[in-house]
């Protein structure tokens, strides 16, 4: 008997230890799962974490884009205002041939200024597109300081365009002292047409500021 119980005592121990190892096992899965789990959920964070990164490119892609309606919209702007403004005129196209050589006195915003209303009033003479050379008459270009106190040159010259077959008197008064001081205000640079003795291509039925106003257009 007392072998049987020795031998039962064994068995209940082995039993229990068996048990041991069975509830430890199965802690133990438990727990990788657990981590293998916790891991794949780390993942999907990385992989939220770079989809909000993709969808930040995204949000950089849309104010890229929103930058470039922002300049596309502007461009529009710009070239519906250059459309709106289409009457204005662009002295660079009208440049007097060596008027900036011969000119003195005169700073090149004015010169700029007489060749914007030459295009003025090539426009009121129905002229457009190529208008040809302009050029200073021979022997026509006179300066002249009419007003010592407030700095005010008289400067007067004849152009004439050999491809539209059209000459003007041109007249401009400069200071370079501020219209409230030269009482310089208006009326300072004058196109006008010239008396039909002056003309060398004949008469074209010319108009100028002058006579527009007059006649009312």
């Amino acid at each position: 008997m007392p072998d049987k119980r020795k031998l039962y005592l064994i068995a209940a121990v082995a039993m229990v230890v068996i048990m041991v190892i069975i509830i430890v096992a199965t802690v133990l899965g438990g727990n990788k799962r657990d981590q293998a789990n916790t891991g794949s959920g780390g993942t999907n964070t990385i992989r939220g974490t770079s989809t909000t990164g993709t969808g930040g490119g995204t949000g950089n892609n849309s104010s890229s884009s929103s930058r470039s309606d922002s300049h596309s919209g502007s461009n529009s702007n710009t070239s519906g205002s250059r459309s709106g403004n289409s009457n204005e005129i662009a002295p660079e196209d009208y440049p007097v041939k060596k008027l900036d050589q011969v000119a003195q006195n005169l700073p090149r915003e004015e010169i700029l200024n007489i060749q914007r209303q030459i295009g003025y009033t090539l426009r009121l003479n129905k002229v457009s597109g190529d208008h040809g050379d302009i050029v200073i008459r021979k022997n026509s270009y006179r300066q002249t300081m009419t007003n010592a106190d407030k700095l005010i040159y008289q400067t007067d010259f004849i152009i004439d365009l050999p491809k539209v077959k059209q000459s003007y008197q041109v007249k401009d008064s400069y200071s370079p002292l501020p219209a409230e001081t030269s009482g310089l205000y208006d009326y300072t640079t004058l196109i006008l047409c010239l008396d039909k003795s002056q003309l060398i291509y004949g008469d074209f039925n010319c108009n100028d500021r002058i006579k527009s106003e007059q006649r009312g257009y």
